[in-house]
């Protein structure tokens, strides 16, 4: 891991920007950055919070914008690649959608906010949007899930380290 942070770091202005591109990557996203953040770059809570919300919130706003222009695309020019996107949306739809009828909203919120692998703002919007939750809905859920991440991580993260120094 710390070869491709070191390419990265390199390849990249300031620590600030590794620290906002490291939040916005699949898989790792703020559980990454935090610690990144704070015990590699040395930022304060404050500073790592906002960078890693910042980062975080980028792939809000690609799925959404991209996800579904692709998947109607590929109905007319890639079959087969439909075949597959939709197969897999279609899974995602079984296995939560019965809990989205069940919390709405507050599903996304909780499956952002409670930072497991895999549950983060890229799985949670291309949940939404295969659940075809409205914009004004998932949005706000997303990213007050993200809020709530967040501060999960930077309390672990920051409290460690003040065992430490």
């Amino acid at each position: 891991m710390a070869d491709w942070l070191l390419i990265l770091d390199s390849y990249l202005p300031s620590h600030e920007a590794v620290v906002l591109v490291v939040s916005a990557l699949p898989f790792v996203e703020a559980r990454a950055s935090i610690p990144l953040a704070a015990s590699v770059f040395h930022f304060d809570w404050f500073k790592t919070a906002y960078l890693a919300w910042l980062g975080n919130t980028v792939p809000l706003f690609l799925v959404w914008l991209i996800v579904p222009p692709i998947l109607h695309r590929s109905y007319e020019k890639f079959p087969r690649m439909h075949g597959l996107l939709t197969r897999r949306i279609h899974k995602l739809e079984i296995k939560y959608g019965e809990s989205y009828k069940r919390y709405g909203a507050l599903l996304l919120c909780l499956f952002v906010g409670i930072p497991l692998p895999g549950s983060g703002v890229w799985t949670a919007s291309l949940l939404a949007v295969a659940l075809e939750i409205p914009w004004k809905y998932a949005a706000p859920a997303i990213l007050v899930g993200l809020i709530l991440s967040i501060a999960v991580v930077e309390l672990a993260v920051y409290g460690v380290i003040s065992l430490f120094v």
